[in-house]
């Protein structure tokens, strides 16, 4: 009984390990087709993370859609954003986006599941941040 378990549990390990490594080249390779697509679109990130408190509630991983963040480039002509987009200290714009650029924030959305991929990806209490270039992830402490 033991040996079956011990077989399971190697099948398990190997197959959480190619999930995730092929997890990340789709997810790579997704991000890419976005970038090539909207070419103002310069970087987005968000964060995902398992509470530690949930008002007795069991504390589950989720990814935050609502802190998905764009980066884009100023159109033509303009210096700064209008004063109704928020930044936050990167350049990033945090809750509107100019209409024009809906599209881009829901195919983004579109990209942000399913959690437990994600979490198996990038892990949890991270910030995820995707451009061009790379895709990076700093420790996210959601506050509670």
């Amino acid at each position: 009984m033991a040996n079956k378990l011990t077989d399971i549990q190697k099948q398990f390990k190997e197959l959480h390990s190619k999930m995730t490594k092929e997890g990340l080249a789709a997810f790579k390779e997704a991000t890419q087709e976005l970038f090539n697509k909207y070419t103002n679109l310069e970087a987005f990130k968000w964060n995902q993370y398992t509470p530690s408190w949930n008002d007795g509630s069991p504390c589950v991983f989720s990814v935050n859609e609502d802190s998905l963040a764009l980066k884009l480039t100023l159109p033509k002509g303009k210096e700064d954003w209008p004063d109704d987009y928020s930044q936050d200290e990167d350049g990033f714009l945090e809750y509107e986006i100019p209409p024009e650029d809906e599209a881009t924030r829901q195919e983004i959305y579109n990209l942000l599941g399913p959690d437990e991929m994600l979490e198996m990806i990038f892990g949890t209490n991270v910030e995820v941040t995707v451009t061009r270039k790379e895709i990076t992830t700093a420790s996210y402490d959601p506050g509670y």
